[in-house]
């Protein structure tokens, strides 16, 4: 079986490369001084991983986190020194404006776009958004 050309990616376009954007705008926003524990940026990179690894919901999460792949994951991938609770980042999740984490869509779209990513979905002068998760 032939193997299709190799397309070599940009360090940038890679998920460590996006996560890494990701959780530097996620350590620009202000975080309210309540007296937390944790960094802000991790308990918004906990609710990223949350997603990214499909939990069904934060007890989900809560109880996953302490299997040695997911721990493992949450540390080298998302860089995350401590994961919240589920009821402490709930708490938290709960006090961030919207707004502000248009940043991290915006940042990872400026590095699709500067990666020549986004010329493939070029149609009728705007961009196809597939959201499945196919090409």
């Amino acid at each position: 079986m032939k193997r299709g050309p190799q397309v070599r990616e940009k360090k940038t376009l890679s998920i460590t490369g996006l996560l890494d954007t990701v959780r530097t705008v996620f350590s620009k926003i202000t975080a309210p001084v309540n007296g937390r524990k944790l960094s802000f940026a991790d308990c918004l990179m906990s609710a990223l991983a949350m997603f990214s690894l499909k939990s069904p919901s934060l007890l989900a999460f809560d109880q996953g986190r302490a299997e040695p792949i997911v721990q493992e994951n949450l540390r080298t991938l998302f860089r995350i020194e401590k994961v919240p609770c589920d009821t402490y980042m709930r708490e938290v999740l709960d006090e961030v404006n919207p707004k502000e984490l248009r940043e991290c869509y915006l940042a990872v779209f400026h590095e699709a776009q500067r990666g020549k990513l986004l010329e493939r979905y070029d149609f009728l002068g705007g961009y196809l958004c597939l959201v499945d998760g196919t090409e």
